[in-house]
């Protein structure tokens, strides 16, 4: 009989939020990897829920190299002084990084998983906060 770890983030992973503003802290960005098609490349990056009922949930978002402009509201959100503008990002700088994330949930494949759909400064979102 195999033997499987299920670890508190696993178990997490599975439990769905409400949909909400929320606080959470990037914890990986990925090296980037081909898209299935294999005509672009992906950016992984993952975000972990920093509340007590989601403790250790982790929502990865994933930045495809043919639209590259969606990461703009997440340096947007860490950096609110600066402006982004074009140029190369070195993405070692989003590790470690906080904001506020707002979490929708997502029918996908007819199962309900949650998925961030906008980012503000840490402490902004709020009830009735616009993402950029």
């Amino acid at each position: 009989m195999p033997v499987i770890n299920l670890t508190a983030a696993d178990i997490a992973k599975s439990k769905n939020l409400e949909a909400g503003w929320y606080l959470a802290k990037i914890v990986k960005v990925h090296d980037l990897t081909p898209s299935a098609k294999k005509d672009s490349m992906n950016s992984p990056v993952d975000f972990e829920i920093k509340n007590q009922i989601a403790e250790g949930k982790v929502i990865t978002v994933t930045f495809n190299s043919k639209a590259m402009g969606m990461i703009t509201p997440l340096l947007k959100a860490i950096n609110p002084n600066e402006e982004v503008v074009p140029g190369t990002i070195n993405t070692d700088i989003l590790m470690g990084k906080e904001v506020d994330v707002h979490i929708v949930i997502d029918n996908f494949e007819g199962r309900l998983l949650n998925k961030i759909d906008g980012y503000l400064p840490k402490g902004v979102g709020s009830v009735g906060a616009t993402a950029y």
